[in-house]
């Protein structure tokens, strides 16, 4: 079978749906990747009788051929290469093979880029279509013309040194943009609607390359542009060329601004076009895109002249018009917040008073379109069902739009004023329940907007919000309008705080949801409470008995209340409870955990499936937490507590809880999700608690090293780091020390022990990086808060620094994940840094020599294996979010004293890594070590980055990404 054969075949196992199409798609991948490609794809392209399907691959291979694997094509060969993609231009020229032919547009467009010995390929290719003075010669010299900036926009699409590129650009493009701009402006007067709409996107690629004077001033091309946007055939062209020319009018100088005034009448003479097409989705969007260019363009101008650019303003307005496409109003929304940024400040107060009817009218719109749609069918029968939607895909659309629409009622509000603007939706609401035929929705949408403009209204607004509050609790009982109800209610916690009186009546309404039997409310109500207790949990505190009532209530199993419902209200309760007087706290905290624990009593003898038991122990153990989190005294109490040697109430409260966390442990620790919440209640306990926690800390420690040893979860590696972070720390200052010498040296004689475990673990034959990502992070979390408190025991210790080298060197050559690999890198580049002469942290003075003579002379040795695992990390494993630490990582090496001296070193370290990662040809090496050793002498961190950066990518894309999408 031959070669033509055997990829016609691939192509065809990737157009079905069989199993073999992994297989096909590896073997279309290497055939592109291979030398016989060339003769291969040219065979295909210069016969007319193979199918359309496979000469489009021929010509994608083409491209990437020339892209990617010119080398390949000796430097004599090359010009008839370029000849012969000339004559398939010309080949496939007719409109049938557009595909094919913008294909062989951008083969010759990288052609012409990497030819660096072709003097003029701009003007030669121009000469070389024109002489054929044919319609469709001259459409092929305007595809190639459109996708030649575009293939010069990025450095790293290319192979050439920045130098190369900058020279490239500047002969391609700077010194052909005006007789590129001349050429579009004498062929402008071609009525063919197709060859028009190619002549505005050839166009639209080069404003960048010209000044826009150059083309508003050219009669010609400025009539074609707005002429277009009449014809449906060339409107979309019209429109993104002309929004690019309003966009490279943003910097504009102000002699240069009769400009912007002949555009501006230009755009305002579009309105007739507009009111002609209201209805029309695609138009309005169109004409939405150029308006709001025009507007986020020229905002400056707007704020500086508000009554000559009103027009314009009103334009953009009637775009969010109710009738309107919610896509299409999502367009202005960034430019009803830049104009607010202005409007905002006093210079422009002017301005403010001129726009605020606008963004009154605006918050008008914005409600219309929050609201949820009516069920036509039977709006009552289905009030319940909310079967107001298509489908799924559609419900959740709306509900994304209607968040973003309440960033721009906060725009709104802050221009028009809180009170004017939250009076929008009251007189709304007012005016509905006066109606007989009030239905939730048009309830419920200006809710909504009260809900999302919370947050601009000031704590002392007493003009509107009393009304707003005393009519809320008297809405009619709807779940959606008690849900949208409740949620306003918790958003306006803070104004309640300062307004006791409305407290109560609120409150009742708030609890009243619990009863009401929905889950929507019943989550509602439990996210109000819990801002509620937190915001006004000094008003509260007198309600402490009849707040216990109700949270046995929502303790007991049949409350219809989901966990994260549960827990809010946990957290509300914490609230309350910490403002109690100190005498109280242990009591009444006691009181309000006493249903957790005995909950948890049950559970240890419960006769359930381990499954079932372990999850609700879980369960409970969160709101454990949760107190432990919240209930913690200020930095200022804890020091006056400690300096009488006295200790917060709730930490003695852990004291006596310790031994039921042992007793869980015991039993249910060999489960991770009870291992990792019974040590997410100590971690906020030693956090919150600290040296009050002295007598049971010998305790935790050795729970911790036989969890460790038991389960090997890293959840006890991670509170092990939290125990080195709190208990290792020497304090604030000399007169809030923190731990005394015994015990720091306790703490890493701990810390010693965990990382003896997990050495032997993880060389043991049981543990593969890949399995164990989550216990690999815990580990790496610790030892950086071990290189933190104890860098000089740590460093000394050769052994355990090679070890802990090894280990990640290991663990980087096999993981895929964020946050292992990330906290890897974040330990290896601490490490690194205490090899210069200033310590990394500012808890430390000075940087002992003899530590930065171990860790230069540790890089020194390990330095290759690390930085082949980093390269090949960077290329085929580590996570995008990753690659900044990594380069990172590898200046600091590079940069370090006794590296930095020796160049050659670093040469040596990435001819290695280039080694290993195999395919790179002798040009690309050169490249990458040329320009790596320009930043090296001149200690050019930035450069180091970038060179590293740009063999990465030229590298993935060349060899490792797939290089088109077969299907």
């Amino acid at each position: 079978m031959s070669t033509i054969q055997q990829v016609q075949q691939a192509l065809a196992v990737m157009s079905s749906t069989g199993a073999d199409k992994p297989t096909a798609n590896a073997y279309l991948e290497n055939f592109q990747k291979s030398a016989e490609a060339w003769d291969v794809t040219h065979t295909i392209l210069a016969d007319a009788e193979f199918p359309l399907e496979l000469k489009y691959f021929a010509a994608q291979t083409m491209r990437s051929k020339i892209i990617y694997d010119l080398n390949q094509v000796p430097a004599t060969a090359r010009d008839d290469l370029k000849n012969s993609v000339l004559q398939l231009m010309l080949a496939y020229d007719a409109d049938s093979h557009k595909i094919i032919r913008t294909q062989l547009c951008i083969s010759l467009a990288n052609l012409a880029i990497q030819m660096l010995d072709w003097a003029n390929p701009t003007a030669d290719i121009v000469t070389f279509f024109c002489a054929r003075d044919d319609a469709r010669a001259r459409a092929t010299l305007l595809e190639f013309l459109r996708v030649l900036p575009e293939e010069m926009c990025d450095v790293k699409k290319t192979p050439l040194t920045d130098d190369e590129f900058a020279m490239r650009a500047t002969q391609l493009l700077t010194a052909n943009a005006d007789a590129v701009i001349g050429l579009l402006s004498g062929l402008a007067a071609d009525p063919t609607p197709a060859f028009v709409a190619l002549l505005l996107d050839c166009l639209n690629s080069w404003l960048k390359e010209v000044e826009v004077l150059t083309v508003l001033s050219n009669q010609p091309l400025t009539d074609v542009i707005f002429r277009s946007l009449a014809a449906p055939a060339t409107f979309d062209a019209s429109v993104e060329c002309l929004v690019t020319v309003l966009r490279e009018t943003r910097d504009m100088e102000i002699e240069d601004h009769h400009i912007v005034q002949s555009l501006l009448d230009q755009l305002l003479a579009l309105k007739p076009f507009m009111d002609a097409n209201l209805t029309d989705q695609e138009t309005m969007a169109g004409l939405t895109r150029l308006f709001v260019e025009a507007g986020e363009s020229w905002h400056p101008l707007i704020a500086a002249n508000p009554t000559h650019f009103a027009p314009l303003v009103a334009l953009i307005l009637a775009c969010c018009a109710p009738a309107q496409d919610v896509d299409t109003v999502k367009v202005t929304f960034y430019f009803w917040y830049t104009l607010k940024q202005l409007l905002t400040v006093l210079k422009f107060a002017p301005a403010r008073t001129v726009f605020t009817p606008v963004y009154t009218q605006l918050i008008h719109y914005i409600i219309a379109h929050l609201r949820y749609p009516e069920n036509v069918d039977d709006a009552e029968a289905n009030a319940c069902a909310l079967d107001l939607f298509d489908d799924k895909e559609e419900e959740d659309k709306f509900k994304d739009f209607r968040y973003e629409m309440g960033d721009v009622l906060k725009d709104c509000c802050v221009v028009v004023g809180a009170t004017n603007a939250l009076q929008i939706p009251y007189q709304q609401i007012t005016e509905i329940l006066a109606s007989s035929s009030a239905s939730w929705q048009s309830i419920e949408a200006p809710l909504f907007s009260m809900r999302a403009m919370a947050k601009e209204i000031p704590l002392k607004e007493n003009k509107i919000l009393p009304a707003i509050m005393n009519l809320l609790v008297q809405l009619p009982e709807h779940f959606k309008i008690r849900y949208a109800t409740t949620l306003v209610l918790g958003r306006y916690t803070q104004w309640t705080a300062k307004h006791p009186e409305f407290l109560e009546p609120q409150l009742n309404y708030i609890i009243a949801g619990f009863g009401d039997g929905n889950k929507e409310v019943m989550t509602a109500a439990s996210h109000a409470l819990m801002y509620f207790c937190q915001d006004c949990s000094s008003l509260l505190v007198s309600f402490i008995e009849q707040l216990y009532t109700f949270y046995t209530n929502v303790q007991s199993q049949d409350n219809g209340l989901d966990l994260a419902s549960v827990y809010e209200i946990v957290d509300g309760v914490a609230h309350i409870l910490k403002v109690q007087p100190l005498a109280s706290v242990y009591d009444y905290t006691r009181m309000f955990v006493q249903p957790t624990v005995d909950k948890l009593e049950a559970l240890l003898t419960d006769s359930r499936g381990v499954d079932t038991v372990s999850t609700e122990i879980a369960d409970q153990l969160e709101s454990l937490a949760i107190f432990f989190d919240v209930l913690r005294p200020s930095a200022k109490d804890y020091d006056l507590l400690m300096s009488n040697n006295e200790i917060y109430p709730v930490a003695k409260l852990f004291g006596e809880l310790w031994p039921l966390i042992t007793r869980i442990l015991a039993k249910y620790g060999h489960v991770m999700r009870v291992s990792e919440r019974c040590l997410k209640v100590v971690k906020n306990a030693l956090v919150n608690y600290n040296l009050m926690l002295q007598e049971v800390l010998p305790a935790v420690l050795g729970a911790l090293v036989l969890g460790f040893a038991q389960t090997k979860f890293g959840c006890y590696l991670w509170v092990s780091g939290v125990v080195v972070r709190e208990f290792a720390d020497d304090g604030y200052d000399d007169t809030t020390a923190r731990s005394d010498e015994r015990m720091k040296t306790a703490i890493y004689e701990f810390a010693a022990t965990q990382i003896a475990q997990f050495f032997s673990f993880f060389t043991s034959d049981v543990a593969s990086p890949l399995d164990i990502p989550d216990i690999i992070d815990d580990f790496y979390r610790m030892m950086n808060d071990l290189l933190m408190f104890y860098p000089f025991k740590l460093i000394a210790n050769q052994e355990l620094v090679k070890s802990s080298i090894d280990a990640s060197v290991y663990a980087l050559s096999h993981l895929q994940s964020y946050d292992p690999i990330t906290h890897i890198l974040h330990y290896l580049i601490d490490l690194v840094a205490w090899g210069f002469k200033h310590p990394p942290v500012s808890m430390h003075e000075t940087n002992p020599v003899e530590i930065q003579q171990a860790v230069q002379e540790m890089v020194a040795r390990e330095g290759a294996q690390i930085v082949s695992v980093l390269i090949n990390g960077l290329v085929y494993k580590f996570p995008r979010d990753s690659h900044p630490d990594t380069s990172e990582l590898l200046v600091k090496m590079f940069t370090l004293p006794n590296i930095h001296a020796n160049p050659d070193t670093v040469i040596q370290w990435i001819d290695q890594a280039l080694l290993q990662l195999g395919n790179v040809s002798e040009e690309e090496r050169n490249k990458l070590v040329s320009v790596l050793g320009v930043a090296l002498t001149n200690k050019d961190a930035r450069r180091m980055r970038g060179s590293i950066k740009d063999f990465v990518g030229w590298y993935t894309r060349k060899h490792v990404m797939a290089r088109n999408e077969f299907k």
